[in-house]
């Protein structure tokens, strides 16, 4: 009986792979030491879940290299790693704050009446 992993179990395109059957003892140990941040089974999971949605990989080994490579770059970006450059929306200058007494600011009610007296102007 051949070799099968307990974390492939339920993922048929995995299961049937006689390539990542037998490559993957060692791809997890490669994963465990490149891919820190990256709970391993879970991107396993989610990444046969994004084949029986979009449509079988030819290469698993390959497609899982590049997943679980993406996997750990968006980790690093959560945790704020200094290796990962991260693009910052520049601060916005706050608006000036005025100290304007209540009765001298102007209600929907006055504008109105102000929009309508320019109108009557101009006619």
């Amino acid at each position: 009986m051949a070799f099968k992993h307990q974390w492939l179990t339920g993922l048929r395109f995995y299961e049937n792979d006689w390539k990542l059957q037998s490559r993957l003892p060692s791809l997890i140990l490669e994963w465990i030491g490149a891919c820190p941040d990256v709970d391993l089974k879970s991107e396993l999971q989610w990444s046969h879940a994004w084949q029986v949605s979009n449509g079988r990989k030819k290469n698993n080994v390959r497609f899982l290299m590049n997943w679980m490579r993406t996997a750990q770059r968006y980790a690093e970006r959560r945790s704020g790693d200094r290796r990962v450059m991260q693009r910052r929306a520049p601060e916005l200058p706050k608006p000036p704050v005025y100290d304007v007494p209540e009765e001298e600011i102007m209600t929907a009610e006055d504008f109105q009446r102000l929009k309508e007296a320019i109108k009557r102007k101009v006619d």
